[in-house]
């Protein structure tokens, strides 16, 4: 994973911190394109994460360190993610303003929609572009974004214990957009499902992000519904779920009866947020659903979308589209997912 090439000093690294798992990226732009120097992930304890919050960030610097031993040159700075089903997003539709009437709006609007005190949250916002309606008016779209202080806190004091200085914070859809915008894998707007280990999240993305979401279950509930509804260990469960999945198996019709409300449930969420986009953006229709994370890989998941969706395409992410990988070991395709927001905050250097 080492290589002779001359790198940006200082070059922004990707850490993604999962529930339980953490991952690395570091990518260089060279003459020949976007190089990966850098990539690899490593587990920890569910109890250092707890609700977002790095609980031991102790613990969680001394288990990253040995990534950070493949980091090339001098690179100090880290791009991170937060996770989005502990971060308030609201796209707001307002009318045209002054930049000072505009913060007070967003203030006023964050207020009154998001059920937390403002001083217990950090708080920003990103003018997204401008809407015709159909009665020819002008508004303004804009990205809030408000994420718990005790969530963010624990992040600077765990890159601190690391000696890494945060270069940038956004939320993990954000850094998927980026990675989707280099793969270029399709064109319009595309509906992005990161599946995690406690949530799938949902984004919709037409160059920017139009629309965030999330559905309340993710790899670690399906591996408790196995478990509890067959009757078996979650080590079995767990073994389960990643070697035959929903996919054809003598186990198939147990695994489906056990899961298929959890899925019911996701398939409710990804119908809302395509009729909510259509709706908001004068019959665009997302002809795209591309899905990524840790949980994208179950056997059986994309034909089972691909079955409920057949107005749209299917199909797993591939980071990897359109970046130099011969300075590192390839990836098989099932594991390529996984690297997705990582890379994506990998790149915010590069595509700045």
């Amino acid at each position: 994973m080492q290589s002779s090439l001359v790198y940006h000093k200082g070059s922004i690294i990707g850490v993604d911190i999962g529930s339980h798992t953490a991952k690395l990226a570091q990518v260089h732009k060279s003459g020949k394109g976007i190089d990966v120097l850098v990539y690899g992930h490593i587990d920890f304890g569910p109890e250092t994460v707890v609700e977002g919050v790095i609980v031991d960030p102790e613990n969680l610097a001394k288990v990253i360190k040995p990534l950070l031993a493949n980091v090339h040159g001098s690179a100090h700075k880290v791009a991170t993610a937060l996770p989005v089903a502990k971060v308030f997003t609201r796209i707001l539709r307002l009318p045209p303003m002054e930049k000072s009437d505009l913060e007070e709006a967003v203030r006023l609007e964050a207020e009154q929609s998001i059920p937390v005190t403002q001083t217990d949250l950090y708080m920003d916002h990103e003018i997204i572009g401008t809407v015709k309606t159909d009665k020819g008016e002008t508004h303004t779209d804009v990205l809030v974004v408000a994420a718990p202080r005790a969530i963010v806190d624990s992040y600077v004091k765990l890159f601190g214990l690391l000696n890494l200085e945060i270069a940038a914070i956004e939320i993990s859809l954000m850094s998927i957009a980026r990675t989707q915008t280099v793969a270029q894998q399709k064109g319009g707007p595309v509906l992005m499902i990161d599946f995690g280990a406690s949530s799938a999240d949902l984004a919709i993305v037409d160059g920017v992000v139009r629309l965030t979401g999330t559905v309340g279950f993710g790899g670690d509930k399906i591996t408790a519904t196995l478990a509890k509804n067959l009757g078996i260990t979650p080590e079995q469960a767990n073994e389960i779920k990643f070697k035959f999945g929903i996919g054809p198996s003598g186990l198939q019709s147990k695994v489906m009866t056990a899961i298929n409300p959890l899925l019911k449930g996701l398939a409710s969420e990804i119908t809302k947020a395509l009729k909510y986009y259509k709706d908001r953006y004068q019959g665009q229709e997302v002809k795209a659903i591309i899905l990524s994370g840790g949980g994208a890989s179950m056997p059986g998941l994309l034909q089972y979308l691909t079955e409920n969706f057949t107005a749209a395409t299917v199909s797993l992410a591939n980071p990897w589209s359109n970046l130099n990988t011969t300075h590192v070991k390839a990836l098989d395709s099932l594991e390529s997912p996984l690297y997705t927001t990582v890379l994506g905050l990998a790149l915010v250097e590069v595509m700045s």
